[in-house]
């Protein structure tokens, strides 16, 4: 493929951000302080090795990999260039250079000063971190995907997946704006997020050239796809299509990619440069296959790439209902298989009089559950259950089981154990390793799911997607944005972590194997609701790991010197 390579000029540096302009050498001089290390980035100079090959994606995808050149530190503690300083300087607002643009808010920008706290801007990863992106490498600290966000509403995004209202969840489920701070046409159910609109194709942009650069990088491989299943994979593509060719490029976008290049990384990103490249490489948008159904995987996409890595699974996963019972909402805090089979359930929002809710053994595959093992249903008693109430479920005490084994003989019993209704099969904790899921299912077609949370004790992973088939005691990962807690084969755990905290702290403690007691052989102790707390509204301003402690004397006087690593 050969494409005509114009000649762009350098970003100009605007009158009213009052800079000078010092030459340092042949190589590299000072822009807002900023050294300018990268020459080679006019658009005609950094293509003209492969201009071309631009249509293939090998040569591609080693352009801009060859040519990231500096690999940014998150947050440098000694006042050296990191990604806080680069995004403040690539995401300056155009009316206020002391302010940064923000990516979902209603308000559209905020004083640079201070940033990373909860009443100020982070940085978001617009690929999530638990999507494929590491904690450090290039991927972590790529500014061509990092992005000035307000805290709450960043966090209020998540790891969901960029999409819109209706196409893989039920449109009941639909909330906008998205969160109380973020812009009016912003929206989000239990599995997308929609950006506001003049932002959208911008995002898709960066997610096409996540895509390309991050592929077989040190054993990453990213994929955007309309099927996401589980790690390295992001979707919905064929809506990040749409909103690419909805929302063009702009000079804006085109400032901050030849910034990019030319300040911090060395490497431009191939899909501002040349828009068209999009469709040789993605193709076009897939059909969907109904409301809530998401998309059909099983059409070719229409792609003049040869080397495109497009892969998918062949069906997507159905995970809409009408469940009143919202996803990360009730979570496994302990499991017996050792005779009798317990569950222990821990509410983290409460939870309405009437609903139901299921629990099974039974694998999932990726796109229905097995019917090997056995399936219990639990419906809400009058009154509802309040946040921070555990129960569950002890075999033997169900209301139709026919078990002998009981919390008499264990010294186990929960709250509500004796309510749970047989669903067929039967539910059968194996010691070798088995999962739990919790899910809800449409009144209407019972193979609507909806994902609350998942649980598995086998061997501290989840299977992949792949169309391979799955051991008793092996499952697929329920679908992005669904809480799922994998650890190694144990027959008995407890979750022994922190018991205090919001909703989002105890997903991530629950996800953390060191928070985890397990045995082969003894029981665990139950778990009483009265130590168990959700905070539902946080006041500290001081995030996680922004003060450390780096001297200690114990010998009189007794002192303590801290480390700020953020800006308090």
């Amino acid at each position: 493929m050969t494409m005509k390579i114009w000649r762009r000029r350098a970003p100009v540096v605007r009158a009213l951000l009052l800079v000078s302009i010092a030459v340092l050498s042949s190589c590299c001089f000072i822009v807002e302080g900023v050294t300018v290390l990268f020459e080679n980035c006019d658009v005609d100079e950094y293509y003209g090795p492969i201009s071309s090959k631009l249509g293939d994606r090998e040569s591609l995808h080693g352009l801009i990999k060859d040519t990231h050149q500096r690999v940014l530190p998150y947050t440098s503690s000694s006042g050296k260039d990191d990604v806080w300083r680069a995004v403040t300087s690539l995401d300056r607002s155009d009316e206020n250079p002391s302010e940064v643009q923000l990516v979902y808010a209603a308000q559209k920008t905020m004083p640079a000063l201070p940033h990373g706290t909860s009443t100020t801007w982070n940085r978001e990863h617009v690929w999530p971190k638990s999507l494929g992106v590491g904690t450090s490498g290039p991927d972590y600290t790529d500014v061509h995907h990092l992005r000035a966000s307000d805290w709450n509403v960043n966090a209020a995004r998540g790891n969901k997946y960029f999409g819109t209202c209706g196409v893989v969840d039920v449109p009941e489920d639909c909330r906008s704006p998205a969160h109380s701070q973020a812009a009016a046409d912003t929206e989000t159910d239990n599995v997308i997020w929609s950006p506001p609109a003049h932002i959208r194709g911008d995002l898709a942009r960066m997610l096409f050239y996540m895509d390309v650069r991050y592929e077989a990088d040190n054993g990453l491989d990213l994929t955007l796809s309309d099927c996401p299943s589980g790690e390295n994979e992001m979707g919905y593509l064929s809506q990040l299509l749409e909103w690419h060719m909805a929302d063009p490029v702009d000079d804006w976008e085109r400032r901050r990619n030849g910034e990019v290049c030319s300040q911090w990384q060395g490497n431009r990103n191939p899909f501002i440069d040349f828009p068209e490249l999009v469709q040789t490489y993605f193709g076009s948008p897939a059909p969907l296959l109904g409301s809530g159904l998401g998309y059909n995987c099983t059409v070719p996409r229409d792609t003049n790439n040869t080397n495109s890595d497009d892969s998918s699974p062949t069906q997507s996963p159905v995970t809409g209902s009408s469940c009143a019972i919202p996803t990360g909402s009730i979570m496994v805090v302990a499991v017996t298989s050792d005779n009798p089979d317990t569950v222990a359930l821990v509410a983290l929002e409460d939870l309405p009089e009437g609903a139901s809710f299921y629990m099974t053994d039974n694998g999932w595959t990726g796109t229905e559950f097995r019917t090997n093992e056995g399936t219990l249903k639990f419906t809400i008693p009058m009154g509802g259950i309040a946040a921070s109430t555990v129960f569950g479920y002890v075999d033997g005490e169900s209301s139709s089981s026919s078990s002998s084994a009981s919390s008499a003989s264990s010294g186990i019993d929960y709250m509500y154990s004796d309510i749970w209704e047989p669903m067929g099969g039967s539910f059968a904790l194996a010691a070798s390793g088995d999962s739990i899921f919790i899910y809800c299912q449409s009144d209407d077609d019972p193979s609507v799911v909806h994902h609350v949370s998942a649980f598995s004790y086998t061997d501290g992973t989840w299977k992949a997607n792949n169309g391979e088939s799955l051991e008793n005691s092996e499952s697929v990962q329920p679908p992005s944005g669904v809480p799922a807690v994998a650890l190694p084969h144990k027959d008995n755990y407890v979750y022994i972590g922190p018991r205090s905290g919001t909703r989002e702290e105890w997903l991530s403690n629950l996800a953390l194997p060191s928070y985890w007691n397990g045995s082969n052989d003894v029981l665990p102790s139950t778990i009483d609701s009265n130590t168990i707390l959700i905070v539902t509204d946080p006041t500290c301003a001081i995030s996680t790991g922004s003060v450390m402690v780096v001297a200690v004397t114990s010998d009189n006087p007794d002192t303590v010197a801290l480390v700020a690593l953020e800006d308090l």
